[in-house]
């Protein structure tokens, strides 16, 4: 991750693993302190590439990666 990213990877997964115990996406991206559209991307992300894309999320190889 970047220096400025809001979340670590575990905290990522933390994320997505209250979203899928049933608690409001919006109530688990504010107490992370995020927007609620990165909660999306973030589930998304997940969904698209499990806990190996939660890690290269937001990192500068990250963007390599998805377009090989």
């Amino acid at each position: 991750t970047h220096r400025n990213a809001p979340l670590t990877p575990q905290d990522r997964y933390r994320l997505v693993t209250r979203v899928q115990a049933g608690r409001p996406i919006a109530h688990v991206a504010a107490e992370a302190g995020i927007a609620r559209a990165t909660g999306v991307e973030v589930g998304a992300r997940y969904r698209q590439g499990g806990t190996e894309e939660l890690c290269l999320l937001y990192t500068s190889d990250a963007a390599d990666e998805r377009s090989s």
